[in-house]
C-alpha cells in the first residue's frame, strides 16, 4: 500500500503538465487580484489558493502538498472500509485515477463529497442528512458542479427505481434533440454568441455519447444491486447506499448538454467500489467473479474512452519534476 501511495503521489503531485494544469496555476496566482468569475462560483478553491499563496507557497509545492493530503484521505478510507484494499485501489487507478490527476479541483471537491456520503450510508450517524448536506456545500464551493449531488437527498421519496433511472435516460436523449434543434433555430443560428455557445455545449456530446453513459450507468447499477443489494453489507445501510446509485442516474441527463459533466459518474465508482468488493468478498463464485471482472474492464475502457485522459495519460508519466 505504502509503495501504491508513494507512485500515484508522483505521478499527480510532482506532475508538471497536463491539459489542465496551466490553467490551475494561473487560478493559483491570481488568487489575490480581486474579484473573477472563479472566486465567485468556487469559493472554496480560491480560499484554499489564497491560504498556500498568503505563505508564499509555490504552486509546485503547494500541488505536491494537497495531493499528498488527498491521497491519504483516499487511502485511509480504503484500508478502514475494504475487506480487499489493494484491489481497490488498484480498480481505483484504472477506472478513475488519472481523470483525478488531470482535474484537480474536481479530485479536491470529492474529498469533502466522500466524507458526507460515508455519513449519508452509516448506520451510526446521528444526522445523516444534515452531514451531508454540510460536506456538499464544501465541495460545491470548490466546484459548482457538485451541487447536482444535492438530488440524493430525494432518496427517501416513494418512487419506484425503475421509473426514475427510465425516465432519466429518456430525458437525456430528449434532452440531447431539444438542444440541437434549439441551435438550429433561426434566432440562435443568427446571432453569433449564441451560436457558438450553443455548438460549445453540443460539439462533446452525441447520442452515441448519451447511450453509451446510459450503458454504463446500468451496468453499474446492476453490479451494485447484486454485490451490495442482496448481500447486505455490513456497516452501511445497504437500501440508502441503492437510492444514492438510483437517483445518480438523472445526472446522465447532464451529458446530454456536454460530456465534461460524465465526471460526476466517475466520481461515485470509487465510493461505490469499496462496497461492491466487499459484497463480493462474502460470496466468492466464478459466476461472481467473472461479473466483477467484466464491470471492472468496463470501467476501465470507458475511462480512458475519453480522449483527454487518454492524451494525458502520456503526459501524466512523462512531465514530473522528478525527470
Amino acid at each position: 500500500m505504502i509503495i501504491l501511495w508513494g507512485t500515484m503521489w508522483i505521478l499527480s503531485g510532482w506532475n508538471t503538465y497536463n491539459y489542465d494544469i496551466e490553467n490551475y496555476v494561473a487560478y493559483y496566482y491570481r488568487s489575490f487580484d480581486g474579484i473573477s468569475l472563479l472566486n465567485l462560483a468556487d469559493p472554496g478553491f480560491n480560499f484554499i489558493n489564497k491560504t498556500f499563496n498568503y505563505f508564499d507557497i509555490s504552486f509546485e509545492t503547494y500541488h505536491i502538498m494537497v495531493y499528498g493530503i488527498l491521497l491519504t484521505f483516499i487511502f485511509y478510507h480504503i484500508w478502514k472500509k475494504s475487506h480487499k484494499p489493494i484491489l481497490i485501489v488498484t480498480l481505483y487507478i484504472f477506472t478513475a485515477y488519472f481523470g483525478d490527476v488531470i482535474q484537480f479541483r474536481n479530485f479536491i471537491a470529492c474529498i469533502f463529497l466522500y466524507c458526507g456520503l460515508f455519513a449519508l450510508i452509516s448506520p451510526k450517524s446521528k444526522y445523516p442528512r444534515l452531514t451531508f448536506i454540510i460536506f456538499n456545500l464544501l465541495a460545491s464551493s470548490i466546484h459548482i458542479s457538485f451541487v447536482f449531488y444535492f438530488v440524493f437527498l430525494l432518496g427517501d421519496l416513494k418512487i419506484k427505481p425503475w421509473i426514475i433511472i427510465a425516465g432519466s435516460i429518456a430525458l437525456s436523449v430528449f434532452g440531447h434533440s431539444f438542444l440541437s434543434y434549439m441551435s438550429n433555430m433561426s434566432y440562435i443560428a443568427e446571432n453569433a454568441f449564441l451560436s457558438d455557445r450553443a455548438e460549445g455545449y453540443l460539439e462533446s456530446s452525441s447520442y452515441w455519447s448519451v447511450i453509451i453513459c446510459s450503458c454504463q450507468y446500468l451496468i453499474h447499477y446492476f453490479v451494485c444491486a447484486r454485490f451490495v443489494s442482496k448481500n447486505k453489507c455490513q456497516g452501511i445501510d445497504s437500501e440508502r447506499f441503492m437510492k444514492i446509485n438510483t437517483w445518480l442516474a438523472s445526472l446522465i441527463i447532464a451529458t446530454s448538454i456536454n460530456m465534461t459533466f460524465f465526471r460526476l459518474f466517475r466520481n461515485l465508482l470509487l465510493f461505490s467500489s469499496i462496497y461492491i468488493v466487499n459484497g463480493y468478498a462474502k460470496k466468492i463464485n466464478a459466476s461472481n467473479t467473472i461479473i466483477l471482472t467484466m464491470y471492472f474492464l468496463i470501467m476501465s475502457i470507458f475511462h480512458f474512452w475519453r480522449g483527454s485522459v487518454y492524451d494525458n495519460v502520456n503526459l501524466i508519466f512523462t512531465n514530473n519534476l522528478l525527470w
